[in-house]
């Protein structure tokens, strides 16, 4: 006879039927503690599992087939409803753990009562085997189905070739290249140890100088309600490429001699030697034309003429005092200088950038560009909003027969961008303007004369002023030229003989649609447009040319495609 039936014959049918009880609830708590900790650890390292991808999958199908922004909300739900799915699962396993563990705890205070001490203890020796074989059973399929939701995910994150340049002298490893080629938008939660809160709070307190008290409060409570809300949650959650990060932040500790950045055009990450970075900036910055060299940094003797400036019209009640607060600034640094490789370009070259965050006249180029922007005719055929908006228009845009693509960029259009064209814009468009500041023309034209005449920066521990042409990198220099080049554009279309399907603008570069032998012809016409202002021409190449950060691809039957 068995080990129950001998249990059935001399201590009866119920003593029987708990002990197995109690082995059928130990193996399932076996799978159970199993399942937990295969689930903690798909959201720990922000992975699904194949049934929670598959349950939500015919939801899916019928919202995708989308790009673009509503492409990318509908991956952010589909994020969200897997996250809920999993965190629910989590939810239900420990309760069901718990519930088991009573009726385990049940059952024994109740055997214990009916069979003697000897054999109770020998069975739960048994069953704590048992335990063990199944738990490590299950242990191992979970492991290998980790280990393919892993892969999967792994795989699923594919760089291509032409995401990342490496034009350093530097062999870089394929781990660190997957890094760096998934760009300086892609980013995966920081956890506490990595969030220096002492710099985060100066910070704020930084970026709230000029606001008003009510304000400042508000700020300040959404501000600590979200580094509260972080410190709290889950700080061991990882990411599956944590591991490449981490070994991709020490392959460059360990090579200073690279630089790691932005491309000018098409969103590609460049790695370039330091030397050549240094070299090239540098013969930009040696242009005597441009930039003059300074012995010292001006930043607090410019930020107290700026902040006189206001407070001269302030006297003058020309602005109220808010308005007056609200222009002036305090601790203000230097802006900083860096450049873009330009590598669609056969030679290699910077465009100079200048980033006036915090500079001493950054709250007056601000003011500027609001107003600026306010006025600004964005219904006009050659303003782009952004990538996004451009594809919709581009996308199976039929071009006529023997028509090709071509892109104009103006040369250094910030620096070449003088002064005094900067103030017959803004006189020729007063009309649209005035009605959104309080300054009347003179003393809007002032505040535009020192921002142009301030833009002073650091590189390399080095200070220049630039002495001719926009501020780089300002955030004026945009919209000002944005006036500048539409009117441009409109005297260019008027000379040309033929029609232009489309013509349109982002800053500096166009994009357009020519006759095939007529490219030499528009470039002449558009460099006769201006003295100062000068524009080169890139055609296609293979059918295609990029634009922004896409490439657009002209197909035989001439309708273009973006990619």
């Amino acid at each position: 006879m068995g080990f129950y039936q001998n249990i059935q014959r001399d201590y009866g049918n119920h003593a029987m039927k708990l002990l197995k009880q109690w082995s059928n609830l130990t193996y399932k708590m076996a799978s159970l503690k199993n399942r937990r900790i295969f689930l903690l650890k798909c959201r720990k390292n922000s992975v699904f599992p194949n049934h929670i991808t598959h349950s939500i999958g015919s939801i899916r199908n019928l919202l995708d087939h989308h790009g673009g922004r509503l492409g990318s909300d509908i991956s952010l739900f589909d994020i969200k409803v897997r996250r809920k799915i999993l965190n629910l699962e989590i939810k239900i396993t420990i309760s069901d753990l718990n519930l088991y563990q009573k009726r385990i705890d049940a059952i024994y205070n109740n055997i214990t009562n009916i069979l003697p001490r000897e054999i109770v203890n020998e069975f739960n020796n048994r069953l704590k085997h048992t335990f063990q074989v199944e738990f490590n059973r299950v242990k191992s399929i979970n492991v290998n189905k980790y280990g393919v939701l892993i892969s999967k995910v792994q795989s699923d994150i594919r760089v291509r070739d032409e995401w990342l340049r490496n034009i350093s002298s530097t062999v870089i490893p394929d781990n660190v290249v997957k890094v760096l080629a998934l760009g300086p938008k892609f980013n995966i939660s920081p956890n506490a140890n990595t969030i220096k809160i002492p710099e985060l709070l100066s910070d704020l307190e930084l970026a709230v100088s000029g606001f008003d008290k009510n304000k400042k409060d508000i700020v300040r409570g959404r501000f600590t309600n979200v580094i509260v809300n972080f410190l709290h949650g889950d700080s061991r959650k990882t990411h599956i490429l944590s591991k490449q990060i981490k070994e991709t932040k020490q392959f460059l500790v360990e090579h200073p001699e690279l630089i790691v950045t932005l491309s000018d055009k098409g969103n590609v990450t460049v790695v370039m030697d330091r030397a050549d970075y240094l070299n090239l900036s540098y013969g930009l910055l040696n242009d005597t034309k441009y930039y003059k060299p300074l012995p010292r940094d001006p930043t607090s003797t410019l930020e107290v003429k700026a902040n006189k400036l206001i407070s001269n019209f302030s006297n003058l009640e020309i602005i109220d005092k808010e308005l007056a607060k609200s222009l002036k600034t305090y601790n203000s640094t230097a802006a900083r200088y860096y450049g873009l490789p330009k590598i669609h370009k056969p030679a290699l070259a910077l465009r100079p950038i200048i980033s006036s965050i915090n500079s001493f006249n950054s709250k007056l180029e601000k003011y500027l560009t609001t107003v600026l922007t306010k006025a600004y005719n964005k219904s006009n055929p050659f303003y782009i909003d952004d990538s996004f908006v451009f594809c919709e228009f581009i996308n199976e845009f039929q071009l006529p027969q023997n028509y090709v693509l071509v892109s104009l960029d103006v040369v250094s259009l910030f620096t070449n961008l003088p002064l005094d064209l900067a103030q017959k814009t803004i006189k020729d468009k007063w009309d649209t303007i005035s009605p959104h500041t309080p300054f009347d023309l003179a003393s809007f034209t002032q505040i535009l004369n020192f921002v142009f005449d301030s833009t002073v920066f650091v590189f390399n521990d080095k200070f220049y002023k630039q002495i001719y042409g926009t501020p780089m990198g300002a955030s004026i220099s945009p919209i000002i030229s944005s006036y500048v080049l539409d009117g441009l554009l409109a005297q260019g279309i008027e000379r040309v003989p033929y029609n232009i399907p489309f013509i349109k603008r982002y800053v500096d570069d166009l994009i357009l649609s020519v006759p095939m032998d007529m490219t030499d012809h528009i470039l002449d016409v558009f460099n006769d447009l201006s003295d100062s202002l000068k524009f080169t021409i890139e055609r296609e190449v293979d059918n295609s040319i990029p634009f922004l950060d896409m490439r657009l691809i002209r197909r035989p039957d001439n309708k273009i495609v973006t990619k």
